[in-house]
């Protein structure tokens, strides 16, 4: 389940855009499945002892391996919330689509540039003046 669990969250964050309720719920299941396996092995431990001791019976280990069904149904549980909570968040956008529309923007700019150059040249020369003229005419009329 740790490996479905982590497929999952690969799949999502890398095609996904999640919120922060995602990283809550992978963790919380991480910790569900991680209580199944020790419990598992707890259980597993007392009953191989009690055999060693020759004390075992049915309701050796018991306690563990409940908590390992209880903690594993969990972790499926927010597993399956998990699922539904990172397929429900909106795509990432593709960066070759990202680049297209950077690209489209860097032209409008500078086109809008270009006209900018071209007005302000149009402004800095009166009609039919150059701008040398205009200020031999400046440094007369001092």
């Amino acid at each position: 389940m740790l490996a479905a669990e982590g497929a999952l969250i690969t799949f999502v964050i890398g095609n996904r855009i999640v919120h922060w309720h995602f990283y809550l719920l992978a963790v919380l299941a991480f910790l569900a499945f991680a209580l199944s396996i020790y419990s598992g092995g707890s259980g597993l431990h007392a009953s191989r002892e009690a055999v060693f001791r020759g004390r075992w019976s049915l309701e050796t280990g018991t306690g563990p391996f409940a908590r390992q069904t209880y903690s594993a149904i969990l972790g499926i549980c927010l597993l399956l919330v998990l699922f539904i909570s990172g397929l429900s968040g909106p795509p990432k956008e593709k960066v070759e689509d990202k680049l297209t529309r950077l690209s489209e923007q860097i032209d409008t700019l500078a086109t809008d540039v270009n006209k900018l150059q071209i007005e302000i040249k149009s402004l800095s020369t009166g009609p039919g003046e150059h701008p040398k003229i205009q200020r031999a005419k400046s440094q007369a009329d001092r």
